[in-house]
């Protein structure tokens, strides 16, 4: 592992609608696109696992126009396990779990 953390750089996205605000992100890593989402951290570090990013690689985010980042660095593994649930208790951390395929094809459907 690394001392020094991968640092994801978020932009907003250019993916807003009238309707919506501007909630999704996009994140770069060294100036590389990794992802889009409304939760660039944790969906970041999924991404990463992906691109074969070690497990124990310490990651953190900042916006573009900020001088520092906006989370302690945390280990990719563990970012990638979790994930942001909003409920009548309000926001907290919980354990990802990936969208079945079946409501993926449903929403991609109804988008069209």
């Amino acid at each position: 592992m690394s001392d020094k953390p991968l640092r994801l750089i978020l932009r907003p996205s250019l993916t807003a609608t009238v309707t919506r605000k501007n909630d999704k992100y996009d994140a770069y890593l060294d100036g590389a696109f990794i992802v889009t989402s409304r939760q660039p951290l944790f969906d970041g570090a999924r991404a990463l696992q992906k691109l074969g990013y070690a497990d124990d690689s310490l990651l953190t985010m900042r916006h573009q126009d900020r001088n520092y980042d906006s989370f302690k660095p945390m280990t990719i593994g563990e970012l990638a396990r979790g994930t942001i649930r909003e409920d009548k208790r309000g926001l907290h951390l919980t354990k990802y779990q990936p969208m079945p395929e079946s409501l993926k094809k449903q929403r991609r459907e109804q988008a069209v």
